[in-house]
C-alpha cells in the first residue's frame, strides 16, 4: 500500500459524513499527470474514444493511490465496480460534464452518515465548476430526489 501524504483518513472520514464528498491533492502521487491529460487529448483528436488509455497501467495506479481512504469508508473487502470512464472536456468549445445530481440516490448512506457506495473522480487538469465532468452535491441534499431550484450551475 502507499502512503497518504497530506490528507488523514480521519478528516476523509469526517467530510464525507458531513458533506457527502472528499478531496484530497494528488500532485505528489509520483505519476505524469500532465502526460495523462496529453495522452486523452491525443486520442481525442484522432477519434479515439478516450476510455482507451486504460490501456496504460498509469490510469489504473489512480485507483491504488486512493485505496485507503476508501477502505476507511466502504471496510475492507469493499469492492470496485468495473465501471471507469475517462472524458475530455474541450475548453474551446465550453464543454462541461453533467448537471448537479447524486448518484445512486437517497438511498445512499447508512444511517451513521458511511456511504454504501462512492464515485471518485480525478481530473487530470485544472477542473472548475464551469469546465469539469462532475458537480457535487453536498450531503445535505441527499434525502431530496432533486436539488432545490437555488442550486444554479453555471
Amino acid at each position: 500500500r502507499l502512503p497518504i501524504y497530506e490528507t488523514a483518513i480521519q478528516d476523509v472520514t469526517e467530510s464525507v459524513i458531513q458533506d457527502g464528498y472528499f478531496h484530497v491533492p494528488f500532485d505528489k502521487w509520483n505519476l505524469p499527470l500532465d502526460i495523462m491529460a496529453s495522452c486523452i487529448t491525443r486520442l481525442r483528436l484522432n477519434d479515439i474514444t478516450p476510455e482507451w488509455c486504460f490501456v496504460y497501467d498509469e490510469f489504473w495506479i489512480l485507483t491504488t493511490r486512493i485505496h485507503s481512504y476508501i477502505e476507511s469508508l466502504l471496510g475492507k473487502n469493499y469492492y470496485k465496480l468495473p465501471d471507469m470512464w475517462a472524458w475530455y472536456i474541450d475548453p474551446t468549445k465550453l464543454e462541461r460534464g453533467w448537471q448537479p445530481h447524486r448518484d445512486r440516490g437517497p438511498g445512499n448512506t447508512f444511517e451513521n452518515g458511511y456511504p454504501k457506495s462512492l464515485s471518485v473522480w480525478i481530473p487530470l487538469t485544472d477542473a472548475t465548476v464551469e469546465n469539469g465532468c462532475m458537480y457535487v452535491v453536498p450531503h445535505q441534499f441527499a434525502l431530496q430526489r432533486h436539488l432545490p431550484q437555488e442550486v444554479k450551475v453555471p
